[in-house]
């Protein structure tokens, strides 16, 4: 049988999906996303429920790829329901059964045939074609600029590998010079020693062969010579003897012991110390060509998608369980996040939306939840203390002990873990539960969040204030404003800006602390908000603020760029 071609790599057959398998399939039905071979194509252009289908010939979408052709039609929450609805609010299609569940709330919801008439010839094919093509234009500079940096790296290790050979070189030959010239000087050395230590020699082997002939002429005569002729010998010897006496005390006191001895500089003691390395590798980076294109798309992007005040999710805490209330929660390292359950012992991790929710079965109620690291949560387990979750697993570590005190908030910078307790103070630990610091403070702590820097601040719902903790201990008052009622959840971006929860808005304040505005009010759905929590992408970038809302049953995600 043969096979038709869809688009440049991809190849698939196309069988009827109506009368039979075996059957190839010569039509496509746009609405349907299914293949019809000829018979089927004509019933189906006159049965009254697909008459008004568009059925094409299966040749007009050979060039279109078959992920784009089977694009499902069908509701990924509520399986076998069919997208019917468009919410302009969350921009987002949905189906009969999302519209009560999740947007009864929305006001500009139309129908799928109200919301894509027209669409060929309007605005959201025009623009979506234009980043299409203006990110692949993007997209093809940055492997351009990508191919040729790495002929640029190529280049530049050839150069530094020439250059550091270079100066090994230059030390070699300054050390095979000072080596030449210190071996010249031992040789100096040696031959003038040499000279010194046998000067005299000849003279004092001439002395021994003197004293060695008297000695057995003297021997000798004992037995031969004369009383008087002896006598003779030895006053004639005698002076004789006192003069070479005499010559060889001279050469005895001349006589001297050398030694070659060497001393190396106190450099070559310390070489590794002095010359550690020969210098250092840098990689600088620059901002490459592209990407300010990028950015200008970037902004296109950020104009299309829904206004700050606008959810991106939204979502019920019904959804997570029957009763289910919420009152503290977090973004996890790969954008899920963890809530506290308020009424059961559960901690509950699920996407943005709601969905993939999984729990986490507690031995007490989680009264707080921050992540330590992309592999650890911590959580505010009252008396029990902290407790730590492997996020690889969504596994309970053993407790980390605070003696005698209950633990109603945390919050982590680095290795350090502050704690929030029931009484006006809060005790920094590390990991093993060693206890770093401990703070008395002047009001009962209740939410926590740290800065880039160590800084801690930290709210009190009974107050104006935002308070915060210096790394080395000392505290100060942050910001105060009568316009920020019963401050709760506590939460910083990239450049740490604070946000607050106030009683029905949520405040950004500036890093100096000078600057304040209210970014979400009571218009825009805020009603006691409890805890925020701030996303931050692969960028660095703040992203998305998370928001536990209206009285613990409501979670919403808003965007921050």
């Amino acid at each position: 049988m043969q096979k038709r071609e869809f688009g440049k790599n991809m190849s698939e057959q196309y069988f009827c999906a109506c009368c039979d398998d075996k059957v190839e399939a010569e039509h496509w039905c746009s609405d349907c996303t299914e293949s019809l071979c000829d018979d089927c194509a004509t019933i189906h252009c006159k049965t009254t429920l697909t008459k008004r289908h568009k059925v094409v010939r299966l040749q007009k979408v050979e060039g279109v790829s078959s992920s784009i052709l089977r694009i499902s039609d069908t509701c990924k929450v509520h399986e076998r329901q069919k997208l019917t609805f468009f919410c302009k609010m969350h921009d987002q299609l949905l189906c009969a059964a999302c519209l009560p569940e999740s947007h009864k709330d929305c006001v500009d919801v139309i129908t799928i045939d109200k919301a894509s008439n027209g669409v060929k010839h309007g605005s959201a094919l025009g623009d979506l074609e234009a980043k299409i093509k203006e990110l692949r234009e993007i997209i093809i500079e940055i492997l351009r600029t990508k191919d040729a940096n790495t002929i640029t790296l190529n280049e530049q290790k050839e150069l530094i590998s020439n250059e550091i050979k270079r100066m090994r070189l230059k030390i070699n030959t300054h050390l095979n010079r000072i080596e030449e010239e210190l071996k010249s000087t031992l040789e100096a050395k040696h031959m003038e020693s040499i000279t010194k230590v046998q000067h005299g020699r000849g003279d004092l082997a001439h002395a021994n062969k003197t004293l060695e002939t008297w000695e057995n002429d003297l021997e000798n005569l004992k037995d031969s010579a004369t009383d008087i002729h002896m006598f003779t010998v030895v006053k004639t010897l005698e002076p004789k003897y006192t003069n070479e006496e005499n010559k060889i005390r001279d050469v005895q006191w001349d006589n001297i012991k050398l030694d070659l001895e060497f001393q190396p500089t106190d450099i070559a003691d310390d070489i590794k110390a002095m010359l550690p390395e020969l210098g250092k590798l840098f990689v600088r980076e620059t901002n490459a060509t592209g990407l300010f294109k990028l950015r200008r798309l970037r902004q296109r992007l950020q104009e299309l998608q829904p206004p700050l005040n606008v959810p991106t999710h939204k979502f019920d805490t019904s959804r997570l369980g029957p009763g289910i209330e919420v009152k503290r929660g977090c973004f996890l390292p790969d954008n899920k996040i963890m809530l506290c359950s308020y009424n059961d012992e559960n901690l509950l991790i699920c996407n943005t939306d709601g969905r993939e929710l999984r729990k986490l079965k507690m031995q007490y109620i989680p009264l707080d939840v921050a992540v330590f690291d992309d592999k650890c949560a911590v959580v505010a387990a009252n008396e029990r203390g902290v407790q730590p979750i492997d996020l690889t697993l969504y596994k309970r570590e053993p407790y980390i002990s605070v003696p005698n005190e209950k633990c109603v908030a945390v919050a982590c910078f680095e290795k350090n873990i502050a704690v929030a307790h029931d009484i006006k103070a809060i005790t920094i630990i590390d990991k093993e539960g060693k206890k770093l610091m401990r703070v008395v403070l002047r009001f009962f702590p209740r939410y926590l969040t740290y800065n880039h820097s160590g800084r801690l601040f930290w709210t009190n719902t009974n107050n104006h204030e935002v308070n915060c903790i210096e790394p080395e201990g000392a505290q100060r008052l942050y910001c105060s404003s009568p316009y920020i009622n019963d401050p709760r959840g506590v939460a910083l971006d990239e450049n740490d800006n604070l946000f607050i929860a106030g009683s029905k808005n949520v405040h950004k304040i500036s890093k100096d602390g000078k600057a304040q505005e209210i970014i979400l009010t009571e218009d825009d759905g805020i009603r006691e908000p409890q805890d925020l929590s701030i996303s931050i992408n692969h960028y660095g970038l703040a992203h998305a603020l998370l928001v536990i809302n209206n009285h613990l049953r409501s979670i919403e995600t808003f965007r921050l760029e």
